[in-house]
């Protein structure tokens, strides 16, 4: 890294280069099934209402391959952030997971994606801390691919990429996903950060970007030279560095997250809080490593509010002019205990040993 650079470019090459001397593999792509590996994880999945989207990432996450060495090092963690029926959910759970310990955790009232999240973290177990959406369709090797970087790698963020797809399509079905979760192939090169065509009506969005980036095709994970060339400031396509980091698959060790206080519950709504918290990250030391085979399906829905995303984009310019506050890991979690006080349930709480 680049200690003159205000910005922190993230240039990640003695990492790529000490990866590929433990492990003879490309930092940005691939496993192997004979590395050793056994980091613990915490993957954290907030849920609000679309429980038919939700039991699809459930039964995907019960088809992963796990090594030996992973066996009973990870856990879901489950945030029902105040869907009405919360019955439903644990019913779906108790029938669904067979191969992970579990803790669902339920809001009574609806607090939003930084607050789930957040609650999520507190009650992790773990060191490295998985985020997955709940209409996320991860591929049979997504766990390993996310934890065989942190193995031998540290101060990184994992950026793991996504392929848009309908709920209805047979790629995903309830059976396929079951017994054949093989063949289930998400592309990366389907992810915005691969190829993305910027309209120019993004411009009343992004007003602060040069025009001549709009109305054209950007490749920012090849011209940034898989982000290596990206910092906190210089923009590719209408991307800076920080938002590259997306929760719904990306993972992080549990005491870099709360160093930095984890997810700001000023966002509401939808966007930036991902963004805002990798900014943190970067100011901290953390490197963005992009890795294509940690790829996962993204079922298309709506209900995404552009007002509210124009409100945290103007949050986030705010906040990134003001320092930010570091944590001691027991302040951070007594802090979030008082602001969590009395309003949720734990309501499942299981090892692997109770199935």
């Amino acid at each position: 890294m680049d200690k003159k650079n205000n910005n922190l470019l993230n240039d990640y090459s003695e990492k790529e280069y000490f990866f590929y001397k433990k492990t003879g593999l490309n930092i940005n792509n691939g496993f192997r099934e004979d590395v050793f590996i056994n980091k613990s994880a915490s993957i954290i999945i907030p849920v609000f209402n679309n429980f038919k989207f939700f039991k699809k990432c459930l039964i995907s996450l019960q088809g992963q391959y796990i090594p030996l060495s992973l066996k009973n090092r990870i856990e879901l963690v489950i945030i029902n952030d105040g869907s009405k029926n919360k019955n439903q959910l644990i019913k779906l759970i108790n029938r669904e997971n067979k191969i992970f310990a579990v803790k669902l955790l339920s809001f009574y009232k609806n607090q939003g994606r930084s607050v789930a999240r957040n609650l999520g973290i507190l009650y992790s177990d773990n060191e490295v801390l998985i985020f997955l959406d709940s209409d996320m369709i991860p591929e049979k090797y997504f766990i390993i691919n996310h934890l065989l970087r942190h193995q031998y790698c540290k101060k990184i963020a994992v950026i793991g990429f996504r392929d848009n797809i309908d709920y209805d399509n047979d790629q995903i079905s309830i059976i396929n996903l079951k017994n054949n979760l093989r063949k289930v192939k998400p592309n990366y090169k389907n992810d915005f950060r691969y190829k993305k065509f910027i309209p120019l009506s993004w411009h009343a969005v992004h007003a602060d970007i040069d025009l001549k980036n709009f109305n054209k095709t950007h490749y920012s994970l090849r011209e940034s030279n898989y982000f290596k060339s990206m910092d906190l400031s210089k923009v590719f396509g209408a991307w800076t560095l920080p938002s590259m980091f997306l929760t719904s698959n990306t993972s992080i060790n549990k005491n870099d997250v709360v160093r930095v206080g984890g997810f700001d519950i000023d966002f509401k709504g939808w966007g930036m809080e991902d963004v805002y918290l990798a900014y943190k990250l970067i100011k901290n030391g953390i490197n963005m490593i992009p890795v294509i085979s940690a790829v996962g399906y993204h079922i298309n829905h709506g209900g995404k509010n552009m007002e509210e995303y124009k409100k945290n984009i103007e949050r986030y310019k705010t906040k990134i002019k003001k320092q930010y506050k570091k944590y001691k890991l027991d302040e951070w979690r007594e802090e979030m205990n008082a602001k969590f006080s009395k309003k949720y349930d734990l309501l499942i709480e299981k090892k692997l040993s109770d199935y």
